[in-house]
């Protein structure tokens, strides 16, 4: 897989109907990390439709049941449904559907939960938890990009194990992917220790961009208040998709609660991070911001990709 036509190695590809594709397809453009992929089938209906907040947590899953990844106008819709409900009672039936029997409801409220923003999460922590141990490989993998997302600690250390031992390359992949989206620093060392034995592509790939991630935040762990931010805005966009607008949104939020000459000196010493994950996130943020920003020609090529697909 050449660098120089993909921006970046595919990491985290979640497919809902358990189909996980295994790379990066011509004419798919992926910028950073976890590309969510949303294949689903179609679920059956029940007699009767529940109504308020549940009603609009309902229309959300089944659409999203059988919606797949080219079908974005039906994807936002799904996510228009949540957005306006109390936060925390959308959370509260959103985690009822994790025990659905039907695979395609079940995966689509993990992921709904998965993309969104939360104010209080932790609701979501049993049973997401609970869905690590399930016999289906993808709803495991994505129960564990989930707790990723809503940085569930408590978690942890059973995604530590299921690095280590499940037997499912797809789960262990996005096992490494959740484990650099916790903000533990500690992870590394079970990323390291993985990723000396992987033999899957995939899982390595995931590995690297975990341990990049992490290793940033060490490097920058000295960054106070505004600078701080603009340090995990830059951390959350090597971790994102564009299409994945509400983590970018997050992002860009943390980098511009900063004043600009705090933005571009914290982007003058990211910029020469020996990670293309970082630097391309740097350059990224720069160009959504409108901003200035210089690179080498090693990323010259990187640059161009990243003004085309932030312009369009």
């Amino acid at each position: 897989m050449k660098a120089v036509a993909y921006v970046y190695k595919s990491l985290a590809r979640v497919s809902l109907t358990g189909m996980v594709n295994e790379g990066w397809r011509p004419g798919r453009r992926r910028l950073f990390a976890a590309g969510f992929v949303i294949m689903l089938i179609v679920g059956t209906a029940c007699n009767q439709e529940p109504t308020g907040v549940k009603g609009e947590v309902y229309k959300a899953i089944k659409l999203m049941s059988v919606t797949n990844e080219s079908q974005t106008a039906q994807m936002d819709q799904s996510f228009d449904y949540i957005k306006p409900l109390p936060n925390a009672e959308a959370l509260k039936y959103l985690c009822e559907w994790l025990s659905a029997k039907k695979a395609t409801e079940r995966r689509s409220a993990v992921y709904i939960i998965n993309t969104l923003n939360w104010d209080d999460p932790s609701p979501a922590f049993a049973p997401l938890r609970a869905l690590l141990t399930h016999k289906e490989d993808t709803t495991r993998g994505m129960a564990a990009l989930a707790l990723g997302a809503i940085r569930d600690a408590g978690a942890y250390d059973t995604l530590v194990r299921l690095l280590a031992d499940d037997p499912s390359a797809y789960t262990r992949r996005c096992v490494a992917f959740a484990l650099g989206d916790m903000m533990n620093t500690d992870a590394l060392v079970p990323l390291k220790a993985a990723k000396e034995k992987s033999v899957d592509p995939l899982v390595s790939g995931n590995i690297d961009n975990a341990v990049d991630r992490l290793t940033f935040l060490i490097e920058n762990e000295a960054a106070e208040a505004k600078a701080k931010a603009v340090v995990e805005g830059i951390w959350i966009i090597a971790g994102t998709a564009p299409q994945q607008k509400e983590r970018i949104e997050r992002a860009m939020k943390c980098i511009n609660s900063a004043d600009e000459a705090t933005r571009k000196q914290v982007y003058a010493n990211a910029i020469e991070s020996p990670s293309q994950f970082v630097r391309n996130s740097v350059m990224f943020a720069a160009l959504k911001n409108g901003e200035t920003i210089t690179v080498d020609e090693k990323d010259q090529k990187y640059f161009e990709i990243i003004r085309n697909i932030v312009g369009e």
